[in-house]
């Protein structure tokens, strides 16, 4: 499919191996491309955190980016 004339991008979640063999087709062919490779943003934490509020945010954070 990505070889297809009519594919402009490529956007997907996939593991690491499939999102490598995806990439590299994409990438041959010139295709923009977002991968979601499993992996999760990690949150940086300072010292001065309101940890009430840190926590709060955090749990509705990840269910809104879950998708």
């Amino acid at each position: 499919m990505i070889e297809h004339p009519l594919v402009k991008a490529v956007t997907l979640t996939v593991s690491t191996p499939a999102g490598h063999r995806i990439a590299s087709r994409a990438g041959a062919m010139v295709r923009k491309t977002v991968l979601e490779l499993g992996g999760s943003d990690p949150y940086i934490i300072l010292a001065d955190a309101d940890i009430e509020i840190l926590v709060r945010t955090c749990a509705v954070s990840r269910l809104i980016n879950s998708g």
